[in-house]
Order: C-alpha cells, then sequence, then structure tokens
C-alpha cells in the first residue's frame, strides 16, 4: 500500500523563540536547513515519488533541501499553508496575554482562521491526492496545525488527541491511504 510522509518544516526563529508564526512567510533558520538535510538523508531510500510542499517559504525551503537529495517531482500547494492566526501571529503567549487578555481568555483571536475552515481546505487536498497518487509514495511538507489536520483525516482521532496531538519541526510521521 502506497504511504503518506508527512514532515513539519525546519526550524525557524519564531521556533525558537515560541512565537505564533501562523500566516507569517519567514524562512528556516541554520538549524532548520540542518534538520532538512538530516531528514533528507533519512528519506532517500523509501522510494518517494513526489513531494507536496506547502506555498509557504519556510515549507518550500524544506522540500527544496529534501528534493536535492531526492530528485523527484515537487508540487507547491497553497492549500496546506498554515491557519492563520490573526492578531497572534508574531507573539509570545506572554505578549498575548498581556496585549489581548480577553481574547486568550475566549481563546478566540480576532482574525483567526475558523478551525472548521482548515480541515476543510486540508480534507480536500488529500482526498484530490489520493486519487491522484494512491499507488504512490508522497511526501507532505507543511505546517504543526496542518500536521495535526492530516494526522486526524488519518487517524479518525477524538477531540483530546486532536489537542494534545504534536509534531516536531523536520519530524517523519508516515501514513497509508485509507
Amino acid at each position: 500500500m502506497a504511504k503518506v510522509y508527512v514532515i513539519r518544516h525546519g526550524e525557524t526563529d519564531y521556533n525558537v523563540e515560541n512565537r505564533y508564526c501562523g500566516r507569517t512567510n519567514i524562512d528556516i533558520n541554520e538549524n532548520g536547513i540542518v534538520q532538512a538535510r538530516l531528514i533528507a538523508e533519512k528519506l532517500k531510500d523509501n522510494d518517494i515519488d513526489s513531494i507536496i510542499a506547502s506555498s509557504m517559504i519556510r515549507a518550500k525551503h524544506t522540500a527544496d533541501i529534501i528534493n536535492s537529495l531526492l530528485n523527484v517531482n515537487c508540487e507547491i500547494h497553497d492549500s496546506i499553508i498554515e491557519i492563520g492566526m490573526g492578531v497572534y501571529e508574531g507573539l509570545t503567549k506572554e505578549e498575548i496575554q498581556k496585549i489581548y487578555p480577553e481574547m486568550w481568555a475566549a481563546c478566540s483571536p480576532k482574525g483567526r482562521e475558523s478551525e472548521i475552515d482548515v480541515q476543510k481546505r486540508v480534507f480536500d487536498t488529500l482526498e484530490q491526492l489520493k486519487d491522484k497518487y494512491k499507488d504512490k509514495n508522497i511526501l507532505i511538507v507543511t505546517h504543526g496545525y496542518i500536521t495535526k489536520v492530516i494526522y486526524k483525516y488519518f487517524t479518525d482521532c477524538n477531540n483530546e488527541e486532536f489537542k494534545n496531538y504534536r509534531q516536531n519541526n523536520c519530524e517523519i510521521k508516515v501514513y497509508e491511504w485509507k
């Protein structure tokens, strides 16, 4: 059965600083570059047929580094970009609690993309990829929240499992099409 490898992009300075990145289009840092090179080495013998990457620079750069070793087709998809975090973008939890205490308490940042919208766009994309690549091994290079949605798609996890799921930078998770 065909496999779907999922990787969260390499480390960014925002990751190090525990800042919400969302749609802020920042690149990976030097450690992220090293992470991408190491993961490419781990993936080189896994018979990956194609890479699907988010259109955001941190995911594209990670995918490019991996693909410099794999040398396969690479598609860029806007539909697997990170969740938009609205006014929280670029801020730490501490900064948010100080600047937006009411929003923090209500868990509702102004301008944040809805979880339902994110799930719909990611699930729709996965269904399209399944139709196109059902007999192929693919690598998806995306973002932290999107890895949670992909996890939900493949495992049908409950709300608590979804909430607690975390995939680290350049960590590989492997799924099989349903």
